[in-house]
């Protein structure tokens, strides 16, 4: 089942000429798609494309496409990747635009590497288009598109193979681009010499949200929205069966944590080494603070990671061991409490903290590990003994408040301590 979970996956990730085109019409962009040679080059789509309606764009519309990766020591935008689609006629230089865009000059910005290439674009080389950028494998992505593409009647791209052309105008591109990658993409003046402003692509997710139509409601007319980045974790969620859905408590306890939920997730970094970064998961009743990681990882001091949205793709209060369905190159190490392995289904949040209503998911502990398994996370994992900390959250917190305050539960208000023990009903129809 990991494999096939892990297939399927992919598989919506890597966009198709058929998707793409169907997703074109969706949006009611109109568009004209001829079939014709493989053209892995501008020359060989030149020749290939004569004597077909689209010989009048022959050197007036026809755009080559260019994947950058700035070097680790370019400075702020180090490891930031930019695809730059240009006029075939455009001279594109690469230091020029490093310098304009603040990156060092001794480490200017340089082709990607292959494996970068095929992990992120999913495209066969000699078939880049700006379409790549509806591919969840693209959002960190930042497209420069050529200003003069805004003066061509039509603009000719390989619809994700290049034995296919479809040619539209640039106000249709743009629409495109605002439906699948809002807050990504810029025009920019290729020949000019001013300071180009790169988007903020944390920005990304939200406008891409505030773009797309709204998924379909959840119980109370409520709408089950998430935190993450994009579609993946809740589309790799609905594959197992454990859907997002409207969390059904929806209360904090006297520690400021939600009622019901199963984890509380520390993600942190080691203070003199950044790049070791860790993902602490504990049972959300345990007393263990951030002064407690230290000594369970390994480290003398642990900090808390501000990269949650860029490793991860989650927004602050949702992350969970499911946002390392993001870290595909298994770059932080998930640390696991072992007594949550007693356990046979999490209740995981998955909406951003201070999200009304917010939203969950219940998920069989199997299907997880099917889940991770495909990134390596699952058998890379390292247990912990949490039991030092155990339940003490709760008897910390009743020790506080029965000290300074009497109150009572009154008959009028509901009691939501117990919501979430077993048995129960979820809304998918787990019986938990």
């Amino acid at each position: 089942l990991s494999s096939a979970i892990h297939d399927r996956i992919a598989r919506q990730m890597a966009l198709s000429k058929d998707e793409l085109l169907d997703r074109l019409q969706s949006l009611q962009i109109v568009h004209e798609t001829i079939k014709h040679a493989l053209s892995p080059t501008c020359e060989i789509h030149s020749a290939n494309i004569k004597g077909t309606q689209f010989e009048k764009y022959i050197g007036k519309g026809q755009a080559k496409n260019l994947f950058f990766k700035v070097p680790s020591g370019g400075g702020p935008l180090k490891n930031q990747l930019f695809l730059v689609c240009a006029l075939v006629e455009t001279t594109v230089d690469n230091k020029l635009l490093s310098s304009r865009m603040g990156i060092k000059p001794s480490s200017p910005l340089r082709f990607a590497s292959d494996d970068i290439f095929t992990d992120v674009l999913q495209i066969p080389q000699g078939s880049v288009n700006p379409f790549v950028m509806a591919q969840t494998s693209c959002s960190e992505v930042v497209l420069l598109l050529d200003k003069q593409f805004l003066q061509c009647e039509r603009l000719l791209f390989h619809p994700m193979q290049s034995d296919y052309t479809t040619a539209l105008t640039p106000e249709q591109l743009s629409a495109f681009l605002e439906q699948v990658a809002p807050g990504q993409y810029m025009y920019v003046d290729l020949a000019a010499n001013e300071e180009i402003v790169i988007p903020d692509l944390r920005a990304a997710p939200a406008a891409k949200a505030k773009a797309q139509t709204p998924g379909k409601q959840a119980p109370a007319g409520a709408q089950a929205s998430h935190g993450f980045r994009d579609g993946k974790v809740s589309d790799a969620l609905t594959v197992v069966g454990a859907a997002i859905a409207v969390d059904p408590v929806g209360q904090l306890n006297e520690a400021g944590r939600l009622r019901g939920h199963s984890t509380h997730n520390f993600f942190v970094h080691d203070k003199k080494d950044k790049e070791k970064r860790m993902l602490v998961t504990v049972a959300q009743s345990s007393a263990l603070a951030m002064k407690d990681i230290s000594s369970l990882v390994g480290s003398k001091e642990v900090r808390l990671c501000t990269e949650g949205d860029s490793l991860l793709g989650s927004a602050k209060g949702c992350i969970t061991p499911l946002s390392l369905l993001y870290d595909e190159g298994c770059k932080v190490q998930w640390f696991l409490d072992d007594a949550l392995l007693k356990e046979e289904v999490w209740r995981l949040g998955t909406s951003e903290e201070g999200t009304s209503p917010g939203t969950v998911a219940d998920v069989p502990v199997a299907k997880l590990q099917d889940l991770l398994g495909p990134t390596g996370h699952w058998a890379s994992k390292r247990t912990l003994d949490c039991s030092k900390w155990a339940g003490k959250m709760r008897e910390s917190v009743v020790a506080c408040t029965s000290s300074s305050s009497s109150h009572v539960a009154g008959p009028s208000e509901t009691d939501f301590s117990t919501w979430h023990q077993p048995p129960y009903e979820t809304v998918l129809g787990w019986v938990l």
